[in-house]
């Protein structure tokens, strides 16, 4: 078979719609071509999924810095409250750990939502300071 065939088996040649086999190709043209085209798809969703990875990667990364420094600054906060309770009211444990834990969870709050609503206030006066500044 060392001639030109299509699907069907006649030799005349036809297109493959569905292949995106060319009406002039020979059928081993065409399957060296989709050979190569397929091995540089593979490779293209290889280099897709490493990026992805890595892209998952970085954000993991970001978000165990976030935790960490939400766990540092409640410590501090914590820390700070039992300081000063402590000086005020030296003998209210009750109250401390009251005052702690309430100064534990509105600073853990503050720590979350913060960062966020400054940085949303900051963009909206840049925004506003760029609009008046002409």
């Amino acid at each position: 078979m060392t001639g030109p065939s299509s699907l069907n088996g006649s030799h005349r040649l036809r297109a493959c719609s569905f292949a995106g086999r060319r009406a002039d190709e020979t059928l081993h043209a065409f399957l060296l071509r989709r050979h190569q085209e397929m091995g540089d798809e593979i490779a293209a969703f290889e280099a897709m999924t490493e990026r992805q990875a890595a892209m998952l990667w970085g954000e993991r990364e970001a978000r165990i810095a976030h935790e960490c420094s939400l766990l540092v600054g409640q410590a501090w906060i914590a820390a700070f409250v039992a300081g000063l309770f402590g000086m005020f009211f030296p003998g209210d444990w009750l109250g401390l750990m009251l005052a702690v834990s309430l100064a534990s969870m509105i600073g853990g709050i503050s720590l979350v939502r913060l960062p966020s609503a400054f940085r949303q206030a900051f963009g909206c006066i840049r925004r506003w300071r760029e609009r008046h500044a002409r």
